[in-house]
């Protein structure tokens, strides 16, 4: 069950994919910071984060 917004979001692109990066989500300054760490299968071009991880990231993050 995907409970919003009072609980785990368990089917969300972030939360609920075991390729996701791990996100961490805390409160902070009247607002929140999302904090995670991108791996390889996160990258485009080599070194790189992708473009479109660092958008749903985002979006995930102010959704």
């Amino acid at each position: 069950m995907d409970e919003f917004p009072g609980g785990v979001r368990m089917y969300g692109p972030v939360t609920g994919s075991p390729l996701a990066p791990p996100m961490r989500v805390t409160p902070a300054d009247g607002g929140f910071v999302g904090r995670c760490d991108l791996g390889i299968a996160h990258e485009r071009p080599p070194g790189y984060g992708h473009g479109g991880v660092s958008a749903m990231l985002l979006d995930e993050l102010m959704g």
